[in-house]
């Protein structure tokens, strides 16, 4: 099936599936806001796994399989956004989705021996550490309504172009999503969407053929990325639990600070489009060009604008 009819298909059967099923979801899938919560009234969850398994579908059918390994990590999901898993259950699952995706998907030659097997497992070990935080990175960035989303529908139109990947449908199914999980939000995505998106992050940059589309799609990923591993040092360096859910991202203390759901969103989704414009225009000097200057204005953002990093997790 052409990927552009199926991407047509899979954005109508998400959205109109999706609106219907919100009173299912408001009964079985409901977050409650608390104290670390960015919405203020309780909304349904769980909504993640509609354009995951529909644009997964059209995507198996437009020839692209990547998107179906990282299914039964959304359905892992779906019991975490029912029964708060514990940790260890959720990063275990994580774990055997990465050592999946790395023996199924990768033709990088880094991911081959070099000089010694004790060379290969130590980059082994560290490869599995970042891939693992690039799924979990992911969900902690799921906090506010379109961000996460917004900034998929880019990253994954920008691997289309990188990787000439059939990943159009899920493009369309994430936009029907989307529309939906716009400010003010009907549903969240929960755990089933947001681990799904970060694992098939992780097939899209392992399927990029080469070092150069490796770096320019971690680049383009950067604004969720970079917010919250910065995040991760941040509270770990301050003697918190980094395990420990918190409101200290930038992109959550800009809303303390006053900013709008869709006003950061923006922020986010807009950066994420000049860093592919950048490569695709400038090449990967150009986008590490624009990645530094949108880190300093990050900074800018963290500094003068955003509620101070120490005000946010004393709070918590």
């Amino acid at each position: 099936m052409n990927s552009y009819i199926s991407a047509i298909f899979s954005f109508f059967l998400t959205y109109f599936s999706l609106k219907i099923s919100i009173p299912f979801l408001k009964r079985y899938f409901i977050d409650k806001p608390n104290q670390r919560s960015s919405h203020k009234i309780a909304k349904p969850t769980g909504g993640g796994i509609f354009f995951v398994s529909i644009g997964s579908l059209f995507c198996f059918f437009s020839g692209n399989i990547i998107p179906t390994y990282c299914i039964p990590l959304s359905l892992v999901g779906i019991f975490d956004d029912l029964y708060d898993l514990p940790p260890f259950l959720r990063y275990l699952a994580q774990l055997f989705t990465v050592l999946f995706l790395f023996s199924s998907v990768s033709e990088n030659n880094f991911l081959q021996p070099t000089i010694t097997y004790f060379n290969f497992f130590i980059i082994y070990f560290f490869m599995i550490i970042f891939a693992t935080a690039i799924i979990n990175f992911t969900n902690f960035m799921d906090g506010i309504d379109g961000l996460v989303g917004g900034c998929f529908i880019v990253i994954f139109l920008s691997s289309m172009i990188i990787n000439d990947s059939t990943i159009f449908p899920l493009v369309g199914s994430l936009l029907g999503f989307l529309i939906l999980n716009w400010n003010p939000s009907k549903v969240f995505m929960g755990d089933s969407g947001s681990t799904f998106l970060g694992a098939l992050l992780l097939g899209l940059i392992l399927d990029s053929g080469n070092i150069k589309n490796t770096i320019a799609l971690i680049m383009i990923s950067s604004p969720l990325l970079i917010d919250a591993g910065i995040c991760v040092f941040r509270r770990f360096f301050n003697g918190q639990n980094i395990f420990k859910a918190h409101k200290s991202h930038l992109y959550q203390r800009l809303i303390q600070s006053g900013w709008s759901h869709a006003r950061v969103s923006l922020l986010y989704i807009l950066s994420t489009i000049f860093l592919s414009l950048s490569y695709f225009f400038l090449g990967l000097i150009g986008l590490l060009l624009i990645s530094l200057i949108l880190l300093l204005f990050g900074i800018y953002l963290d500094l003068y604008i955003a509620v101070p990093f120490r005000i946010s997790f004393e709070k918590n």
